[in-house]
């Protein structure tokens, strides 16, 4: 089946202002918050993430992952606030920055190209800084995917057999009562030509002792018959319970068909298109929501990486997950 990425929100304080970071995993690092609230706000600069906790601030590194240290914290994690504070200009404008507060850059090339805009150079660099993460993080689902699918044939060919075990018990109780039923009609016969004969020969007690004995067979065989009518109604149920589940199984796998050929056209187009094209589709963008003022930039998040095809094939395409910001 396929896997599921849960997303989370971190609140953090950029100048006074609270701003919530959507789509968030435990893995997130510093540096991809960072780099996400330094693109919403539109001002460059280099900026460091500052964790305040009953009056001491500690200043987190980028590989830091802040919804690890908050899970690390317990109960302390509700007196825990996140700041973004600006420590001076980037390197392309020109000025130093202090080296103790060198840790969190955001990205961009030494050398400035003269003939490109500065703004989309960074975005491309942080792009290809992820492609190695999201080829690892696709290739695990690719693994996951074709774990819980020979999980689900195994599954489905176990039900199968269930069903077909079900279904011959229940033809077997089905005869068995129809037996009983065609035994107690002849043992009703029997005692009633019994009866009569006993009657016409001995007096009115002598029918009841040579009755009793078949009436207490009767009573047997109708208790017996009752018995095998309630198993076949509980086999009928497991019967039915088994089609319902074995439904469901081949609804999944259609699901996981219709997702295995949309994988197969994307990849088919990703590898019939230009270089342009596979290096500007290879990864998906999200928006950036700020109040009354939405913004569209490509914000990585691992954890909502999309699944690839089932299939080998020779490249796989990066994708990589979004983070917006809200107010």
């Amino acid at each position: 089946s396929i896997l599921h990425l849960v997303t989370m929100e971190l609140k953090v304080w950029v100048e006074g202002v609270a701003r919530v970071v959507c789509g968030l995993s435990l893995n997130t690092s510093c540096q991809d918050v960072v780099i996400a609230l330094a693109q919403s706000i539109g001002q460059t600069g280099r900026y460091v993430l500052i964790l305040k906790l009953r009056g001491t601030e500690r200043q987190m590194v980028a590989d830091d992952c802040p919804l690890q240290q908050l899970a690390q914290l317990g109960q302390l994690a509700a007196e825990v606030r996140f700041v973004l504070r600006r420590t001076g200009p980037t390197l392309s404008d020109g000025q130093d920055t202090p080296t103790r507060q060198s840790g969190l850059p955001l990205p961009g090339s030494a050398e400035p190209d003269p003939v490109r805009s500065r703004e989309p150079h960074k975005a491309f660099t942080f792009n290809l800084a992820l492609e190695r993460e999201t080829d690892i993080l696709n290739q695990e689902e690719l693994m996951h995917r074709e774990h819980w699918e020979r999980q689900l044939q195994k599954e489905i060919d176990r039900e199968r057999g269930t069903s077909s075990n079900m279904q011959l018990s229940m033809e077997d109780h089905s005869f068995q009562i129809r037996e009983l039923y065609g035994r107690s009609a002849h043992l009703e016969q029997d005692l009633t030509l019994r009866s009569h004969r006993q009657s016409s020969q001995t007096g009115p007690r002598q029918p009841d002792e040579a009755l009793r004995p078949l009436k207490q067979q009767l009573h047997q065989r109708l208790q017996q018959g009752d018995e095998l009518d309630i198993t076949l109604s509980e086999t009928q149920k497991k019967l039915r319970a088994a089609e319902d589940q074995l439904q469901d199984r081949w609804e999944m796998i259609e699901e996981l068909n219709k997702e295995l050929r949309q994988c197969n056209l994307q990849q088919f187009i990703q590898q019939t298109g230009g270089p342009y094209a596979d290096q500007t589709n290879s990864l998906h963008v999200t928006e950036v929501y700020l109040r009354n003022y939405p913004l569209l930039y490509p914000l990585p998040d691992l954890l909502n990486a999309k699944e690839n095809h089932l299939q080998s094939a020779p490249k796989q395409t990066a994708t990589v997950c979004k983070i917006s910001c809200r107010l």
